[in-house]
């Protein structure tokens, strides 16, 4: 059955919309509050620390990694211990740190899954590099996470100038600043500018890009202490922020009360809990700093509030237990003489229709100052409020479509808000009508293993084609099991949308591991299981396709999700290799075994 799908558009130019906003109605970025911390652990300056958050009445906590400090395989223990303090299902939002890039303590993919992303519209990967608007209809920040050189088991992640994350996070800014979103928060983990006993870890191209855009707030961790820049700007005289000695026309403000647009704060808080380390007040780069606190200046737990409007960014920070270090910081925006004109209605938009996605196009509306963005609702009814539909999306002002994905069957009706960059709203325009029909469920293909082997580093000549079984070791005498799949053709209309990689323990005491098991891309897929040798294998690549995690047991089914992007979505053979540091082995059954074959399970979409 085919079904009706009404759109109505307006125009807007700022990332803002309320409840029962009506036609011309001026609406603006609404208040909100939120902590921010870094390096927690699981001690008992943890659990004050974190027990001073439901005091505060904030709306999420954004973490700039080292989380739990403790062995991997105690993710949930951690996570318990989060939750206990602050509520379950309240937004504790994580970024990675050092120590659970690679699983040191913990993997960022185990903690992410017991504390997982609670704030609506995150766009990226939770956990490693995301942006998301608080609050999400009418946002007064942007917070932008992001991992600058952390070392994940598919490689160091790179910010240096002219890489893909490099530009990613340019764009989250910059889209944060066309959407008219008042204020622009940067967390990432290692700092570059510090008091401490690390050098710049972060590099200093994302470092002079928070300065060069002009970045509100930049939250680290890392250094186990509290460090706050005074307002850094590149200007005359400051091309850009030296890294290890100090440049007086880098400060533009050496206060408290500072203005928006003017610079940025760095703002180190590792203060969530682990140990505290020494402040090094005669550091080359302490002249940058304002306000300080380590082991052995006033030594203070505690976090970062951050409270947020339309035209102030106020930082403060909360000690918890008996700390006497405070500090605080006022950023104000100075505006310019008010706009109180609202933009036009954009003309009668068109709705094109492609499976599930809603794709929408519109004239342009006009405003005496300019219209800096639209912004996409869809509700049940054509004559739906603002306040009664729901957020789509958001484009700047000089695009004029929109992608609504994933639309379930049925009508649905679309409006798009228009504001200026005062948050003057526009009208309504004309409704568009388009027709979706019912998707097709996914389609589920198991494929079993059409060769597997292992290959052993002291038995150089050795085969082992026909085996029960493979086994996989690091170490100085490494051993390293093969697998080869052959994908087949995509049902009719469909793509690979998941794989998932099945492998069953052997019977045998040994077989478990507590070690973490890379599954990495093998390009040549001419090997023979009968005649591989350690001599002749094929090169293993360095791009991870899924991990077996750690903590396996004997006659265990793990089931490990795929990166679908590096398999042959069209069909066709796909080589794979497992492959660890460790030396703690895993033995795992092969399909010459009667059960527990190797399998590739398939969705197709």
């Amino acid at each position: 059955m085919r079904r009706t799908v009404i759109v109505i558009v307006l125009a807007f130019a700022a990332v803002v919309a309320t409840s029962g906003l009506t036609q011309g109605q001026q609406v603006g970025p609404q208040p909100v509050s939120v902590a921010a911390l870094g390096d927690v652990a699981a001690t008992s300056r943890s659990s004050e620390v974190l027990n001073l958050i439901p005091t505060l009445g904030t709306a999420a906590t954004f973490v700039v990694g080292d989380l739990s400090y403790g062995p991997t395989g105690q993710e949930q223990a951690w996570c318990d211990f989060v939750t206990a303090r602050v509520g379950a299902g309240y937004p504790f939002e994580l970024l990675a740190g050092n120590h659970e890039m690679n699983g040191q303590n913990g993997h960022i993919n185990d903690f992410s899954a017991c504390l997982p992303n609670q704030l609506p519209g995150l766009i990226g990967t939770y956990g490693r590099q995301y942006f998301v608007d608080v609050p999400r209809n009418a946002p007064s920040v942007r917070f932008v996470m992001i991992s600058p050189n952390l070392a994940y088991p598919d490689g160091t992640w790179s910010y240096a100038k002219g890489t893909a994350r490099y530009q990613w996070t340019a764009n989250a800014i910059d889209g944060a600043r066309a959407a008219g979103i008042p204020w622009v928060v940067v967390g990432m983990h290692y700092p570059c500018l510090s008091m401490g006993g690390y050098g710049c870890a972060a590099g200093a191209d994302i470092t002079h890009l928070m300065v060069d855009k002009r970045v509100d707030i930049v939250l680290n961790g890392h250094e186990h202490g509290y460090q706050r820049t005074k307002q850094l700007a590149h200007g005359p005289g400051c091309a850009a922020v030296p890294i290890g000695v100090f440049a007086s026309d880098c400060v533009v403000d050496a206060d408290d009360t500072l203005t928006a647009g003017a610079g940025t704060v760095f703002a180190t808080i590792g203060t969530g809990g682990v140990s505290l380390r020494d402040i090094n007040v005669s550091d080359p780069e302490a002249p940058y700093f304002r306000a300080w606190s380590g082991a052995n200046i006033e030594p203070t737990h505690g976090l970062l509030q951050l409270s947020a409007t339309a035209d102030a960014l106020a930082a403060q920070f909360r000690a918890a237990g008996t700390g006497t270090f405070r500090d605080s910081f006022t950023i104000t925006r100075v505006d310019a003489p008010p706009d109180t004109s609202a933009p036009t209605a954009p003309g009668t938009p068109s709705a094109t229709v492609s499976g599930s996605t809603v794709t929408l196009a519109w004239p342009a509306a006009s405003d005496d100052v300019g219209v800096t963005g639209y912004r996409v609702y869809r509700g049940s009814s054509a004559t739906f409020t603002v306040g009664q539909g729901e957020l789509r999306g958001s484009v700047g002002g000089g695009t004029r479509t929109f992608d609504d994905q994933a639309v379930p069957a049925g009508t649905h009706y679309y409006r798009v808000l228009a504001v200026d960059g005062a948050g003057n709203a526009g009208p309504l325009s004309e409704a568009v009508a388009a027709d979706v029909a019912a998707v097709n469920p996914d389609q589920v293909v198991t494929v079993a293993s059409v060769a597997d082997t292992w290959v052993n580093s002291t038995a150089t000549t050795a085969t082992a084609g026909s085996s029960w079984v493979f086994r996989a070791k690091g170490g100085s005498s490494p051993q390293v099991p093969y697998l080869r799949f052959v994908l087949p053709t995509p049902p009719p209309g469909t793509s690979l949308a998941g794989a998932r990689l099945q492998l069953r323990t052997s019977s045998n005491s040994w077989s478990g591991s507590g070690a973490q098991y890379d599954i990495r891309l093998v390009s040549d897929n001419a090997w023979q299981e009968g005649t591989m040798t350690w001599t002749n294998r094929p090169a293993v690549s360095g791009t991870v396709l899924g991990s077996v995690p750690g903590g396996t047991s004997v006659v265990q089914t793990v089931e490990v999700p795929l990166t679908v992007q590096q398999l042959p979505g069209a069909g066709g053979a796909v080589s794979m290799a497992l492959t660890s540091d460790s030396t703690d082995n895993v033995e795992m059954q092969t399909k010459e075994s009667p059960s527990g074959k190797p399998t590739l399970v398939l969705t197709y979409r």
